[in-house]
């Protein structure tokens, strides 16, 4: 947290145009200047999960950016956010949340599904964002299940021990036309999020004919 906020603070006076003379634990300048005119303002998005982090970057921050969480999770840390934002004496309205959501599309919705469960198969042997997965969206059988055959078997089989209900509990969008995907998102932004990125997720090598009529 405080390497975050040393970071954030170093970039700001940098960015200013500034001589910056910074003494921090983890970051320091002396008497470093950039070589141009920043003319236009800087909004930071900082990326946040659990709650010091969220509440960090509702203090120091203009956004929050949010990686694999549903819509229940984006509205617990959109508020959590928001609320750190009032107390710094922003305007929480004008906070920005985004959300990632991933989505694969094609006609053959197992191959959809299988490219995303590649992609949730990562993100589950992952520090910390495995126990999100784990211990905040509740799934913890899932991810001591992929862990266990990943041990024991490597990816490949590991990703095949992804259940199909699994996707649905996390940010992944499996589908047959891109109109699905739009309405897939209306949750995100009823849970605060006021932009979100989509990620693709290719089923097969032809990324573009997949969402293309």
């Amino acid at each position: 947290i405080r390497q975050m906020r040393e970071y954030v603070e170093i970039v700001r006076q940098v960015y200013s145009g500034q001589k910056v003379d910074y003494a921090g634990t983890y970051f320091r300048s002396h008497g470093f200047k950039i070589a141009f005119t920043c003319e236009h303002p800087l909004p930071i998005y900082m990326a946040a999960l659990g709650p010091q982090m969220t509440r960090l970057a509702g203090r120091i921050g203009d956004g929050v950016i949010i990686n694999m969480a549903p819509p229940s999770l984006v509205a617990e840390i959109a508020e959590g956010a928001r609320v750190a934002a009032r107390e710094a004496g922003k305007d929480p309205e004008s906070y920005a949340v985004v959300a990632k959501v991933r989505c694969s599309i094609s006609q053959d919705l197992a191959a959809a599904r299988a490219a995303l469960k590649n992609i949730l198969t990562f993100y589950s042997l992952a520090a910390g964002y495995k126990e999100m997965l784990a211990d905040r969206i509740g799934l913890r059988r899932e991810v001591e299940m992929i862990n266990e055959t990943w041990k024991a078997k490597g990816f490949k089989e590991a990703a095949r021990q992804v259940p199909d209900e699994m996707l649905s509990a996390v940010p992944m969008i499996a589908a047959t036309h891109p109109r699905e995907v739009r309405e897939s998102l209306k949750p995100y932004f009823a849970a605060g999020a006021t932009r979100v990125v989509v990620a693709y997720v290719p089923s097969t090598p032809e990324a573009v004919e997949e969402t293309v009529e």
